[in-house]
C-alpha cells in the first residue's frame, strides 16, 4: 500500500494518547477485482477482542475511518 506517511504522523500527533492502548492487526487482500481489508484488535484494559472484514476502495478510506476513530468512526467494528 502506498500512502503519505506525513498525513498519518500528523493525525497521530493530534490524538490523545493517554487513553488505553489498543493493538490492531491488518490483512490486505485482493479477491477478484475487490480490495478486502481484514482487521483485528485487542484492548487489554477492557478485555475486548474484535475482528472485521470489509471491502474497501482504492484509497482505503474505510480502513482509514476504522483505524483513526477521531475522524468520525464510532469505535466499534
Amino acid at each position: 500500500m502506498v500512502g503519505n506517511l506525513q498525513d498519518v504522523e500528523e493525525l497521530l500527533g493530534s490524538m490523545d494518547l493517554t487513553s488505553s492502548p489498543v493493538v490492531l492487526a491488518v490483512k490486505l487482500q485482493v479477491k477478484g477485482d475487490q480490495k478486502v481489508v481484514g482487521v483485528a484488535f485487542a484492548d487489554a484494559s477492557i478485555r475486548e477482542i474484535g475482528v472485521s472484514e470489509f471491502v474497501d476502495n482504492d484509497v482505503y478510506s474505510n480502513f482509514e475511518v476504522c483505524s483513526f476513530p477521531s475522524t468520525g468512526f464510532n469505535g466499534s467494528l
